[in-house]
């Protein structure tokens, strides 16, 4: 077996990047926006969830074809047992 060694020693400087790794951007686009609209967006969004807590209105449940489907044919088979 030959142990083959590094042309150079490896240092601490070579996991270093060169260039430095950019700052992610925020999710939302809100940090383009001045200070006097971004106050507005928040209000609108807390008026928005106040008339979502008060509403009576209830989202309407999907139903799951999957699962109507499995009940369906499982009907079906125990049908066919009886008979």
């Amino acid at each position: 077996m030959t142990d083959k060694k590094p042309s150079k020693p490896v240092t601490f400087e070579d996991y270093i990047p060169s260039e430095p790794t950019p700052k992610p951007r925020p999710k939302s686009g809100r940090w383009d926006l001045s200070k006097q609209d971004r106050e507005r967006l928040d209000e609108l969004d807390r008026s928005a969830n106040d008339e979502a807590k008060n509403s009576d209105v209830k989202p309407k449940k999907k139903s799951n074809v999957k699962t109507i489907i499995f009940y369906i044919i499982l009907l079906i088979i125990i049908l066919k047992i009886i008979d």
